[in-house]
């Protein structure tokens, strides 16, 4: 496996993109190593990934709770000439005012 790293091209940054069955293969041995009684910062030191690297592997993505909001209907405004602006009428309401203003 280490073989396998080192031999990753590294980018301009000096980082490696590890490939999706390689970061897979890592954190299966990380919890293998783990339920032998090794420590993580051993076999980071032996296979040669990056501690936060492989902590960012080896987290579940949490679920984020969304509310769905329903979208409240279009608000309608009216812009006199003269240039007051009245804003929040519903399409009866601008009808009225519109009759009233001519």
């Amino acid at each position: 496996m280490k073989n396998a790293i080192s031999s990753l091209p590294v980018n301009v940054r000096g980082r490696r993109r590890y490939p999706r069955k390689l970061r897979e293969a890592i954190v299966v041995a990380l919890g293998k190593w783990q339920a032998a009684g090794g420590k993580r910062v051993d076999f980071v030191a032996a296979v040669g990934v990056d501690g936060k690297t492989l902590a960012g592997w080896n987290t579940r993505k949490k679920l984020v709770e969304v509310a769905i909001v329903t979208e409240s209907p279009a608000a309608g405004v009216v812009v006199s000439p003269s240039g007051y602006r009245v804003e929040g009428l519903t399409l009866e309401q601008m009808a009225s005012l519109l009759g009233a203003l001519r």
